[in-house]
């Protein structure tokens, strides 16, 4: 059996939606428990086995993945995934929306691990602006801790890939790009177009 650490609707993230399709998909082939920190979720999946992330310690798996986006309803996936290594799906080679979801002392932390003393640095110009609109903010992605923590790392396009192996050069990284599905159904590049 395969865990999955993942926001499923009603959370307000896009990456909901996207595992919802994908575990619809993959328990055709493999049986998958899912948990989630919003137990609202369970009505997404009815009948299957889903459970509030912190229930994952009652349980043994040796296959879990984690779908890991950019902001604080991912912050639970992002602990779990430093506790028990797995497959990490980046939705955004970027955790800097995350970390500040939580305070400006975590988002501090993570530079200076990333980078050592000059992240403090650069955290501290950072944070005298205005962060959402500097360019500098987005060049430093802070995914490092949580990569070097996991067996795997899945990104959707070349540049996520390096973005993550210039933080972590030697994550095994593995690019699966997104399928564009509208209304559960996928669709040729021709109509994505129109």
């Amino acid at each position: 059996m395969i865990a999955c650490l993942t926001p499923l609707p009603p959370s307000p993230t896009a990456v909901a939606d996207y595992s919802l399709d994908l575990l619809t998909r993959l328990r055709q082939r493999r049986e998958v428990a899912v948990f989630v920190e919003d137990l609202r979720s369970r009505e997404a999946l009815p009948g299957w086995p889903v459970f509030g992330y912190q229930e994952i310690g009652k349980h043994h798996f040796t296959d879990i993945f984690y779908q890991l986006g950019n902001n604080k309803l991912h912050r639970f996936a992002y602990d779990e995934a430093l506790r028990r290594p797995g497959v990490l799906v980046l939705h955004d080679a970027l955790l800097q929306h995350l970390l500040l979801g939580e305070s400006w002392d975590a988002w501090e932390r993570e530079f200076v691990f990333t980078y050592g003393e000059r992240g403090r640095e650069i955290a501290a110009t950072l944070r005298d602006g205005v962060p959402g609109s500097q360019e500098g903010f987005f060049r430093y992605p802070l995914v490092k801790r949580v990569v070097d923590a996991s067996r795997i790392i899945v990104v959707t396009n070349r540049g996520a890939e390096a973005r993550v192996r210039r933080e972590s050069p030697q994550a095994d990284v593995r690019v699966i790009p997104l399928p564009f599905v509208r209304h559960g159904r996928e669709v040729t590049r021709e109509q994505a177009r129109q």
